[in-house]
């Protein structure tokens, strides 16, 4: 599951993700989810543990970034 699923399904915004994830920059939660950069391992790991293992290292990936952006077109 990518971290942009993740977040529309359970109507969580970036700056509610940030604060909740130890992330806390919201602009950073948007680029992961557009799939315009890709988190330090440190924020990898506060992603996995804030979404209970949802969203892992693998769902950053090119390939599964990319699928999910041309399904939604």
């Amino acid at each position: 599951m990518t971290l942009d699923e993740w977040l529309r399904e359970h109507q969580i915004t970036d700056a509610a993700f940030a604060r909740q994830s130890g992330v806390g920059l919201k602009h950073l939660i948007g680029r992961y989810r557009r799939g315009l950069s890709r988190p330090s391992f440190q924020n990898i790991e506060k992603i996995m543990i804030a979404t209970g293992g949802a969203v892992t290292a693998n769902d950053f990936l090119p390939s599964r970034t990319a699928s999910t952006q041309e399904a939604r077109s």
